[in-house]
């Protein structure tokens, strides 16, 4: 079998698409040493994959940025397709070459947010022209993948003239690098000490996260309740992010909240374990892989009761409505103040976390690539 991954979508600062497309890849390689692999790359993305097993052919088509991925994606991509005699080929970020070929082609469709939550997302990610492209490459392709069940029930609404047997659900993965901290973890860094201890966010600093609705929840836990814990917003800066910014620097709560920007994965894995608690407060998602790590850590966890997130995360975490600044207020204290309460939902929360691997992400896209080849 010969299939091409086209990995031209990687950012320079890992999201979680990002982690998808690579540890998809490595899982790949680890499981599956017959199938011929082409994956499509920018040129400064090889070092990203590790090492692959040698049926897997880096092959350079691109280079980083909006300009460069739609060169290499509609134009390059295909041409090589078709030079290589691909039998499928997987396009793990929202879109396709709208040049089809002789190969099968499968899309990624990693949340749908940009239909039902226009206003959390750029100009250019609500426009027509990106909206035409997502429902095009949607009914072009012919098979989707959805992260979630609740994504798939998505894709099969909003897109309506799609057989939704077309639309599979495989889950992503958690790192097993993500686990409890042991008795020789390694210390926070220097200068997130003085923090300690904290609660923690992780994810783009952007409108969909709902994070001004999460410091309006952390001002009333600290007024309310008299929590006496730092918030740490560890994740880069998206788009609208100044909004956030602004409001962690009011008078009311400059110096108890703090964002890190991106972190490495090693301070990463540090700053979850030494948390104690982890909130995810988002609109929706599509998945939700940071509560998951934060679960896989052993660290109770917050997050909203919508979208994947009650989908994955319930009965393993403690969900508040979205849009309820005082459900989270109170969630909060009653966690960091009742620990012992909660040690039932750490206990089931690192159980649930081992339930999504990277291993069997890859086993069920394998299926995809060799129903459709």
């Amino acid at each position: 079998m010969l299939v091409g991954i086209d990995a031209t979508p990687l950012l320079a600062v890992e999201t979680g698409v990002d982690r998808y497309l690579i540890q998809l890849v490595r899982a790949l390689s680890s499981i599956d040493p017959e199938t011929q692999y082409t994956v499509f790359i920018n040129a400064m993305d090889r070092h990203r994959f590790g090492r692959l097993g040698s049926n897997f052919t880096l092959l350079t088509v691109g280079i980083r940025g909006r300009l460069g991925r739609f060169i290499a994606q509609q134009a390059l991509v295909p041409v090589m397709a078709e030079i290589r005699k691909l039998q499928v080929l997987h396009s793990p970020s929202f879109f396709i070459p709208m040049s089809r070929g002789r190969a099968k082609h499968i899309v990624t469709v990693h949340d749908m947010t940009m239909f039902t939550l226009a206003s959390c997302h750029t100009r250019f990610r609500r426009s027509w022209a990106f909206l035409r492209g997502v429902s095009d490459s949607i009914r072009c392709a012919d098979m989707v993948i959805a992260p979630s069940g609740f994504v798939r029930q998505e894709i099969v609404r909003i897109i309506k003239d799609i057989s939704p047997a077309k639309v599979k659900v495989t889950p992503f993965g958690v790192d097993p690098e993500f686990q409890p901290a042991g008795d020789g973890c390694p210390p926070l860094p220097a200068s997130l000490k003085p923090l300690s201890p904290y609660i923690l966010f992780v994810g783009t600093i952007e409108p969909r996260k709902n994070l001004t609705s999460l410091l309006d929840a952390y001002l009333e836990a600290i007024t309310k309740h008299g929590i006496r814990e730092h918030l740490l917003l560890v994740g880069r800066k998206g788009w609208d992010f100044e909004r956030v910014e602004k409001r962690a620097l009011s008078p009311e709560l400059r110096g108890r909240v703090k964002l890190t920007g991106y972190l490495e994965r090693g301070d990463l894995l540090r700053i979850y374990q030494n948390a104690s608690v982890f909130v995810c407060p988002s609109l929706q998602e599509g998945f939700g892989l940071s509560p998951l790590e934060a679960m896989a850590c052993g660290i109770l966890t917050i997050a909203s009761d919508t979208s994947s997130l009650r989908e994955n995360l319930n009965g393993a975490a403690i969900l508040v409505p979205p849009g309820s600044a005082a459900a989270m207020a109170d969630a909060l204290a009653m966690a960091l103040s009742q620990p012992d309460r909660y040690a039932g939902l750490k206990t089931e929360g690192l159980a649930r976390a081992r339930q999504f691997s990277w291993e069997n992400t890859a086993r069920k896209t394998l299926a995809c690539y060799r129903e459709l080849a």
